[in-house]
Parts: C-alpha cells; sequence; structure tokens
C-alpha cells in the first residue's frame, strides 16, 4: 500500500508486496538458526511482524513501543497478524489491533512477546552477545528442529502437530551424527564442541 500524498491512489502491484513481504516473514521465521531483534524504537506496521518473526526479542529500553494502529486508518493487519497471534496470543494480539493504543515493551514480557527490556542500547547488544554465546554451545542441528517444532504447534492443525512429534520422536530413536557426538560427550563428561564437529565433517 502506497500511503503517499492525499489524491494519490493506494492501488498498486499490491499482490507482489504482499508475496515479497511474505516471503521475508517467512524466510526469517523458518530460518534454520536463531534470530535475535533488537528493538530501539516504536515499532509500527510491519517492523512488528519483523520483529515478531524473530526468535528472541529485546528491547533496548523501556521506552520502547509496539503499535498496531492500522484501524486508525481504516485497514487491518492482515499479514502481520498471523505472527502477532503466535507470538502474543489471540487475546492481546485482538486487543493491541482493535484498541490500537501503544503497547509498552514492558506489558509484553507477561506474554512472550518481548523477552527482555534492557536500560540502554549497550546493556541490550550486551544480553544479546550472551544469548548468542549460548547458542553456540547447542546443537545446530538441534536448535533448528527445536524451530520447525515450536512453530508447527503454534501455526498446524493438531494432525499436523501430532505428524511433527512423531517424525522427531522417530528421528530420537536414530541418533544423528549431532546426537551421536552429543551423546558420547555427555556419557565422556565433556562439553561438546559443535564447531569442531562441523570443521571434521
Amino acid at each position: 500500500m502506497n500511503l503517499g500524498s492525499k489524491g494519490e491512489s493506494l492501488a498498486g502491484n499490491n499482490q507482489d508486496q504482499h508475496d515479497r513481504l511474505k516471503r521475508l516473514f517467512e524466510g526469517i521465521s523458518n530460518l534454520n538458526k536463531p534470530v535475535i531483534a533488537v528493538i530501539n524504537g516504536p515499532c509500527y506496521g510491519g517492523g512488528n511482524g519483523l520483529a515478531m518473526v524473530c526468535d528472541i526479542r529485546i528491547a533496548s529500553h523501556p521506552g520502547v513501543t509496539f503499535n498496531l494502529s492500522e484501524v486508525t486508518i481504516g485497514v487491518a493487519p492482515a499479514l502481520i497478524s498471523k505472527y502477532l497471534v503466535r507470538e502474543w496470543g489471540a487475546a492481546k494480539a485482538r486487543e493491541a489491533m482493535l484498541t490500537a493504543r501503544a503497547i509498552p515493551a514492558a506489558e509484553l514480557l507477561t506474554v512472550g512477546g518481548v523477552h527482555h527490556v534492557a536500560e540502554d542500547a549497550a546493556a541490550a547488544h550486551a544480553y544479546a552477545d550472551a544469548l548468542v554465546a549460548r547458542f553456540v554451545g547447542n546443537a545446530p542441528g538441534a536448535m533448528a528442529a527445536v524451530k520447525q517444532l515450536t512453530n508447527t504447534m503454534a501455526t498446524e492443525a493438531e494432525g499436523e502437530q501430532d505428524a511433527a512429534i512423531a517424525r522427531m520422536f522417530l528421528d530420537m530413536m536414530r541418533p544423528s551424527l549431532e546426537a551421536k557426538y552429543g551423546i558420547d560427550m555427555f556419557r565422556a563428561k565433556q562439553k561438546a564442541d559443535w564447531s569442531s564437529l562441523y570443521a571434521r565433517q
């Protein structure tokens, strides 16, 4: 949608815009690696969607807000609603979209929409660095499976959820290279070095 000057048409290649934004959001959401968002200022429109497709969301200061103001100009936040409902829950997302009020980051801590509110940008980036250090200690394939599993549990019908659980359970019974290595390190009371494992492949 083009929100240009008065009198300009709002029409355009809206299907193309929709498709490109959908590919962007889905690409980040389904990426096989953890994605961290550090949010520095007020989020509007697609910025909310961009934040919500990330796995971990950090507000860089207490004044960060999330603003779903679309209804004030006569439209609905259609494309991003999927991710808002998934990450905030239907009740919170509905209230935010209907009222169009600015939602403080601290308020979203209670529903998981934001995972940490830092005092300032430096503290936010330090928190992000600490998360990355934790991710490095985890098996990449297992983290990718966790992302796939949680996305499926949040968005798919019960039958697909059951099928995904069954597939992952069977995979556990046939340990992957990662699982064999991780279990061996656990039995040896040693810390797994995942970068070393993949460097040898």
